[in-house]
């Protein structure tokens, strides 16, 4: 009797450099893999509650996804889209969410990064540090104390950016304006149970946009391993990427991004783990908290 045949998807956009990064690593294990494209989802890639339909194969059963690896996009708020193809899109929400037995990470688990604000009032009961905060908009800013950076409120990349305190600043749309911690950067991804902690050192506040940034493992204490795990799990994701400031002995919370480039990290730094624990994952169709 034929051995049942298993597939793991990524789906998002072609251009996503994770996608092609992880998918490099995926065909090197010769795993059955599926690209599919968000972009051409009610155009000439269909599904239904049972099947997927992709041009040039056989239909693939639902039950023969062992993992899928989520990084689709939002629609452009405004954006003139046919009607059929936001139709798609939402349904194609509802299979990851409800149809799929295992998702890296389902849309709805997603959501929480979508508010700032919101996703560090769903972590405040875990043991870690909160630098002060404000959301404002439609006002005109002079000075503010302590020092403070502003970026965006929402999961829109934007850079972290200190405010200058002699000038007047302007704010029409709702901005986070954040307490400027000084301290190292830690990034921390979680993969189910494991914890990959990297620290950064960098001469700017947001060290993506510092050429000289210089990124070394670290090794968090393991009551903070654990309650990253633990945040992780009570937000939903199966993988996530937590930034954190280190100060003294504190570990300040900034967010937890549930669709994290690690890319970036892995190619700073030779031989982290983090895909080898992704494929992992994927291969097994579970994760063990």
């Amino acid at each position: 009797m034929a051995a049942k045949k298993e597939f793991i998807i990524l789906i998002g956009v072609s251009d996503d450099p994770v996608l092609q990064y992880l998918g490099l690593f995926l065909a090197k294990k010769a795993c059955n893999v599926l690209f599919i494209n968000q972009e051409r989802v009610g155009r000439d890639i269909h599904f239904d509650s049972n099947y997927w339909y992709l041009p040039g194969l056989d239909k693939i059963a639902h039950t023969e996804v062992v993992g899928v690896f989520n990084r689709i996009l939002g629609l452009i708020p405004n954006f003139n889209y046919h009607w059929r193809y936001v139709l798609a899109q939402s349904r194609l929400i509802g299979i990851l969410d409800y149809e799929l037995s295992f998702v890296i990470n389902p849309p709805k688990s997603m959501m929480s990064n979508s508010s700032k604000p919101y996703q560090s009032f769903l972590a405040q009961d875990f043991t870690l540090s909160f630098p002060r905060f404000s959301c404002l908009a439609n006002v005109k800013l002079q000075s503010l104390e302590p020092e403070v950076i502003y970026k965006s409120i929402s999961s829109v990349r934007s850079e972290a950016t200190k405010l200058h305190p002699e000038k007047e600043f302007q704010v029409n749309e709702p901005v986070l304006f954040q307490e400027l911690i000084r301290g190292e950067n830690i990034r921390v991804h979680v993969i189910g149970s494991v914890v990959i902690a990297i620290k950064i050192s960098s001469s700017q506040v947001d060290y993506r946009y510092c050429h000289d940034a210089t990124f070394t493992l670290f090794k968090l204490p393991a009551v903070v391993a654990n309650t990253c795990v633990e945040l992780s799990k009570f937000l939903g994701l199966i993988f996530c990427g937590i930034d954190l400031i280190l100060c003294g002995d504190d570990y300040y919370f900034l967010e937890a991004n549930p669709a994290p480039g690690y890319n970036y990290f892995e190619e700073k730094i030779s031989d982290i783990p983090i895909t080898k624990e992704l494929i992992g994952i994927l291969q097994r169709g579970k994760v063990c908290w």
